[in-house]
């Protein structure tokens, strides 16, 4: 949800995150006295009556109707989120007009001087949710019509003033113009669309008068830059498109190149080859006594060594600057670990910025396979900043000339590996795919060292070169026009996030760890008919049900970590039987469960930093205190009491790996718990498990 609200509505947020974390605390104190009065009925200990008084005291009422708010509020946090998603995909911001400290003291002068603070706000459109709710129509009617006007003029600035947290009385829907506008003369062309049941209802209707500062531009214009975040591999042309793109959207023609001397962004070294007599020439452009961050002597290695944003100025009146974040490519020949160096330093460059317009991967045409790190690159990107990411994907292509500016074979194996991701749909079509062909960069560059070239390459080049502008024409507008801004998660929201979700999976863990501990057990006795005492619900035939649905319980990809084995089970395992495969099977699920449990464990304690005392290790205790209440006061066999002792081993191997954990700190861990928890979203004993485990 945080990612969907966009940085939005972040008080609210975070009550309705502490409502939760109320209730949870409210939860858990119910259900241990649950468990222990349950325990204590089955043993004849106590009376029904005493759970009788129980369900009926009041807290039970206070606790369901902290539920039904909590419910109500999250339930409209989502839909609000959910609108400001579609608006931001429909190039629409989204402003929450009490932040600007509007009130029912305004009238059309100050709302007017409040609301148009950017001199190139065009079109802002005024509602609430009630309004919404009422009419739909009306709302989808407003959105469509400013789309269309945003179509025709790319300047147009578009803002959602959202009127529903504030005590100003908005009675209808309404588009206001921009003041630098001829706003009378435009306002009476959508007069019609703004006003739905009074025809006399405007803005000037509205009364009383009261005089406010207004706050800064930030509050509700859009960014003026617009950052674009480029990957590819070692060698791909990432520099070189850059050179290339400001010489493309600065020069209409190359002969107007030709006649200036060309914009050289990052300094650049080549060797080509003339056609006539084969002679080499070494060709070397720009200022290379600023040029350390490029290295030039090792072919091989990542020529561009750490990232850095390039801002062109787009010949406009609306001072909008276009960023181009370079980065280090993949598939250095250092090998995975320098990979992995220079893809942690991109995550850590882009989360200096608030938002990316778009994230383009660039690729060759017509390759025979894909650098086995592409996969890897895409899933640490997605892990850091989202998968909702995946919509600004833009894929580029360079040396397109070879494919008559098609992408060729490689896109047949993009397909595949973005089809393997767990993040989702990754579009991959003609209007997110851009071809380049960079050569008549390398030409203006070789002309100015006045390599010399005959008319057919002359000819061939200049052909380049008006394909070349033509898609970078295309290229901005698409990211420009069709791209909403992605807000890149604050760590903290991230953080907060994934605290909630490991919650909500530590009793399902908890349990399902007991029940494959049972198992095991029952399983190293082979004994069919063992009286086998629980405090919970027997067992046998939901473990029947489970085991014939998922006869493994194994996902087809394997665990983000390496799993530590535990010396305790290999005293459990069997040999040349039927039953050690599955017993194999179900000591590996309780080993993963084990290790699963420390790492979210010491996230919560150490870097979520959790509230309580560590929830695992209570669990733990909880367990072992409900199996012995059971062995002392109704069944002491000799089943239940190895299931007594396999807990209290497992908890102590879960406090030695948590203090193993705690000696030695690790840097970066919030990727590394993010893929846990998708593991664990889909492991099939915790998803089927889990209740309510929704995510929005």
């Amino acid at each position: 949800m945080p990612r969907l609200l966009r940085g939005h509505l972040t008080e609210r947020f975070s009550h309705a995150y502490r409502q939760w974390l109320t209730l949870k605390d409210e939860y858990a104190n119910l259900m241990e006295r649950f468990s222990k009065l349950i325990v204590e009925l089955r043993c004849g200990l106590s009376q029904t009556s005493i759970l009788d008084r129980l369900l009926s005291q009041q807290a039970q009422i206070i606790l369901k109707n902290n539920i039904t708010n909590l419910y109500q509020n999250v339930t409209e946090l989502n839909r609000k989120a959910h609108l400001i998603t579609d608006l931001s995909h429909e190039s629409i911001q989204y402003c929450n007009v009490m932040e600007l400290k509007i009130d029912n003291n305004d009238n059309e002068d100050t709302l007017k001087r409040k609301l148009m603070i950017d001199e190139n706000i065009d079109r802002l459109l005024c509602s609430n949710d009630l309004l919404n709710k009422k009419n739909p129509a009306q709302l989808k009617k407003l959105r469509h019509y400013l789309i269309k006007e945003l179509e025709n003029n790319l300047k147009l600035k578009l803002i959602y003033a959202d009127f529903s947290d504030c005590t100003y009385e908005l009675h209808d829907m309404m588009l206001l113009p921009s003041t630098q506008n001829d706003a009378r003369k435009k306002y009476s062309k959508f007069r019609d669309l703004s006003i739905s049941a009074d025809n006399n209802t405007s803005i000037s209707s509205l009364h009383k008068t009261h005089k406010h500062a207004p706050l800064s531009a930030s509050k509700l214009s859009m960014n003026e830059t617009i950052n674009v975040l480029l990957l590819g591999e070692t060698g791909v042309g990432k520099s070189t498109f850059i050179n290339g793109l400001v010489n493309y959207l600065t020069f209409k023609t190359i002969d107007k190149a030709k006649s200036e001397k060309p914009i050289v962004a990052i300094p650049t070294t080549f060797t080509t080859t003339t056609r006539d007599n084969f002679q080499e020439h070494t060709v070397k452009c720009g200022d290379f006594t600023k040029s350390a961050n490029e290295n030039f002597q090792y072919p091989g290695q990542s020529t561009t060594q750490r990232c850095r944003s390039h801002i062109y100025n787009f010949h406009n009146n609306d001072g909008t600057k276009l960023r181009i974040i370079d980065t280090p490519g993949f598939g250095d020949t250092r090998g995975l670990a320098q990979d992995n160096r220079h893809m942690q330093r991109i995550l850590d460059y882009i989360k200096k910025f608030k938002y990316l317009k778009a994230i383009c991967i660039f690729l060759k045409p017509n390759e025979s396979k894909l650098n086995t790190y592409f996969r890897s690159c895409l899933t640490q990107l997605f892990d850091a900043v989202g998968p909702d990411a995946r919509q600004n994907i833009v894929f580029c292509y360079t040396n397109a000339r070879s494919t008559f500016y098609a992408p060729g074979s490689t896109s047949s194996l993009l397909k595949q590996v973005i089809s393997s991701l767990p993040v989702g749909d990754i579009p991959s079509k003609r209007k997110n795919t851009f071809c380049f062909d960079n050569e008549s960069f390398l030409y203006l560059a070789a002309l100015q060292n006045n390599v010399p070239f005959n008319d057919q390459e002359k000819r061939e080049y200049e052909e380049s070169w008006s394909n070349s502008v033509t898609e970078a024409n295309r290229f901005i507008r698409y990211i420009r026009r069709k791209l909403p801004a992605y807000y890149i998660p604050d760590e903290s929201e991230l953080i907060r996030s994934a605290d909630i979700e490991i919650v909500q999976m530590i009793h399902p863990m908890l349990e399902t760890m007991r029940r494959l501990l049972r198992k095991i057990i029952r399983c190293k006795m082979n004994i069919v008919k063992v009286s086998f005492e629980s405090d919970l619900n027997d067992v046998d035939s939901s473990e029947t049900k489970n085991n014939h649905r998922h006869p493994h319980h194994r996902l087809q990809s394997p665990p983000p970590q390496q799993i530590i084995p535990i010396a305790f089970f290999e005293d459990y395992r069997i040999a040349n039987s039927p039953s050690s495969k599955m017993q194999d099977d179900t000591i590996d699920q309780l080993t993963l469960l084990c290790h699963v449990s420390v790492e979210f464990s010491y996230f919560l304690l150490h870097i979520a930093h959790y509230s309580q005392s560590d929830p695992f290790l209570t669990g733990f205790i909880r367990m072992i205190n409900e199996e012995n209440i059971i062995c002392e006061n109704r069944n002491r066999n000799y089943a239940n009491l190895q299931l007594v002792e396999g807990l209290k081993t497992l908890a102590n191997n879960y406090k030695q790996r948590i203090e193993t954990t705690k000696s030695s700190p690790k840097q970066n861990i919030l990727p590394i718990i993010s893929q846990w928890i998708k593991y664990m979203h889909d492991y099939p004993l915790i998803s089927e498990y889990t209740i309510d485990n929704i995510r929005v």
